[in-house]
């Protein structure tokens, strides 16, 4: 998000202009409030008002702008630091400055202290409200088109599913292994194609924002079923839920790229082992694996990057994404929060 200072400053003169000159252009019934710009005293005065409650607006926008909504302490105390600031700005521009160089100020002389200190502080709640109402106008937008953002490059995901995070290999070789069964005339086959047509309509043909865990976990099952299918010795594969994760709703597919990329980098004939645990406000997940010793391409590639891109749209820094890669073992440890998908 950018900062709009410029049209800040527009939208505050704006405001200025109604909410003080054709306020008393419409009590008094006259331009006199108006024409009190033309008078240099008057004229003066008017302009530096303008300017002070613009900073009061201006410290509001920009204390938001670098501190909500995580940093709501700082926030308070940012404001009180503001409110200071343009106080005393203002005394010296009006009552000193002006004072000396043209022999008038803003206040009357009986005003005392804490009359002055009232007034400044009416004020600042004033143009304060200003400033917050731009920044939080603004941020509504931002967050907006974050979210638009988000639907398109799910969107995009879904779509090029096959293109970019699918192994091809995979693909090929489960194509493969299904012709022979249907050669063979085994009972496999028929299971086989449902497995992998049901892999392929969900990631292709799936729109939802949010799905059951469950049902991520049923696609990632598939998987595994149809990898045993390839070869002629065991697949381990050990996968663990922990705590209430009947209820969850995650992202589509956010899981399996993570699963697909151990058995495409990872050593089969080991355990791959896969923990799901549902916490409080947090869904925790680790996926660990050996890796191959005739390890050829790069691990990860574009099914991560893809996965990290969404992760990064979706969840920002709520979520935490940590990848281990050694000679021996590849471990990846993914938490996102539950507050808004139970």
């Amino acid at each position: 998000m950018q900062q709009k200072i410029g049209q800040l400053f527009l939208w505050h003169t704006l405001v200025y202009l109604v909410f003080y000159d054709l306020r008393n252009v419409a009590l008094d019934q006259s331009w006199n409030a108006l024409l009190d710009w033309g008078i240099f005293s008057s004229g003066m005065l008017n302009l530096s008002s303008l300017i002070c409650f613009f900073l009061f607006s201006l410290g509001a926008y920009l204390v938001s702008f670098h501190f909500y909504p995580k940093r709501k302490k700082e926030l308070v105390i940012g404001i009180i630091i503001v409110l200071i600031l343009v106080c005393c700005i203002r005394y010296a521009l009006e009552e000193i400055i002006f004072l000396q160089l043209f022999g008038f100020d803003n206040f009357r002389d009986d005003i005392v202290g804490i009359q002055y200190v009232l007034n400044n502080i009416y004020f600042a709640f004033v143009h304060f409200s200003v400033g917050f109402i731009f920044f939080f106008i603004q941020y509504s937008n931002f967050k907006e088109q974050q979210r638009h953002a988000l639907i398109i490059e799910n969107q995009q995901t879904q779509l090029s599913f096959l293109r970019s995070q699918f192994n091809p290999h995979f693909l090929f070789n489960t194509l493969n292994n299904i012709y022979s069964l249907v050669y063979q005339k085994s009972e496999h086959a028929l299971p086989a194609i449902e497995k992998l047509s049901a892999i392929l309509r969900s990631s292709l043909y799936g729109k939802k924002e949010y799905i059951p865990l469950q049902e991520e976990i049923v696609t990632i099952q598939r998987f595994v079923e149809l990898e045993r299918m390839r070869f002629d010795y065991p697949i381990q594969f050990h996968l663990q839920q922990k705590g209430a994760t009947a209820d969850v709703q995650i992202p589509p597919f956010i899981l399996f790229p993570f699963v697909e990329n151990a058995f495409k980098h990872g050593d089969i004939k080991q355990l791959i082992e896969m923990t799901i645990q549902a916490k409080e406000n947090e869904l925790t997940i680790e996926i660990s694996n050996a890796v191959a010793a005739k390890q050829k391409d790069k691990v990860g590639g574009i099914g991560l990057n893809n996965i990290k891109k969404r992760l990064n749209l979706m969840y920002g820094d709520q979520h935490k994404l940590r990848i281990e890669e050694k000679a021996a073992f590849f471990r990846v440890h993914l938490s996102i929060p539950l507050n808004d998908q139970r």
